[in-house]
């Protein structure tokens, strides 16, 4: 199951979510991967069924890349510090991610 997260602290805890999508774009000019997750997540928290690895995605607006990588939560809470790894960028246009990236995506455990 995908959740889009815009920035405000959100709940999943009863969604079992294990996508999610910052449907935020941002510039990350000059920011690490690590850099940008933080900035993206801010002082906000994401409630998750349990510890774990969760896949999540967010736009580059200075690269025009949707940025997919993997942010891992030792218990029910991911924050901006939690450890992550990048799995994979696509170059698209902000439209295309707009569009659907969660929904023309599917994930296979």
């Amino acid at each position: 199951m995908a959740a889009n997260f815009s920035g405000i602290s959100e709940d999943l805890s009863t969604t079992h979510a294990n996508y999610i999508n910052f449907n935020v774009q941002q510039s990350f000019a000059g920011d690490t991967a690590v850099g940008a997750f933080t900035a993206a997540m801010g002082a906000a928290e994401i409630t998750v069924h349990g510890a774990g690895d969760y896949i999540f995605s967010l736009y580059d607006t200075a690269t025009s890349e949707a940025v997919l990588g993997i942010v891992q939560t030792a218990g029910t809470t991911i924050v901006a510090a939690d450890p992550i790894a990048v799995i994979g960028l696509i170059h698209m246009s902000s439209a295309d991610y707009t569009a659907g990236l969660a929904s023309h995506t599917h994930f296979v455990a």
